[in-house]
């Protein structure tokens, strides 16, 4: 019996997405995979979850180096994060993430997805399609 060999990669894989770890990131790609109405549950209590594959550039260097941080498979579960990607089903959005303060009195504060400037925008794009022409010369 032959054994499959399979590319492996690099990246991290499950867990859950925490914003106040990638705040200061200067751009964050998401991909979300799935979504679930019901897929959380905190103290009992359902809420919703959007798994992602995402890429992170975490300072400018590693942007122009073309060297991100991958983890695959992650949970969103912040209410407002989730809402936001859940519409983006199947497709990649260059973002950053902000806390903003609730305008409902006694809200609390929330994680938001952000826009990056232009020129990052650009070189992320770039990283994209270079990842996805090495994923398709793998594929053949």
């Amino acid at each position: 019996m032959a054994v499959e060999v399979v590319q492996f990669s690099d990246g991290d894989f499950g867990g859950w997405f925490d914003p106040d770890d990638y705040k200061s990131a200067v751009a964050i790609v998401f991909e979300p995979t799935d979504h679930d109405e019901e897929g959380g549950e905190y103290k009992g209590k359902k809420h919703a979850r959007t798994t992602v594959d995402i890429t992170t550039f975490h300072d400018l260097a590693k942007l122009d180096a073309a060297d991100p941080e991958v983890r695959q498979d992650v949970y969103v579960e912040k209410s407002v994060l989730c809402k936001q990607l859940k519409d983006l089903l199947g497709k990649a959005v260059i973002v950053t993430v902000t806390k903003k303060s609730s305008n409902k009195p006694g809200g609390n504060d929330y994680w938001t997805l952000k826009s990056v400037d232009p020129q990052i925008h650009a070189k992320v794009e770039e990283y994209l399609e270079a990842r996805e022409a090495a994923a398709d010369d793998l594929i053949g």
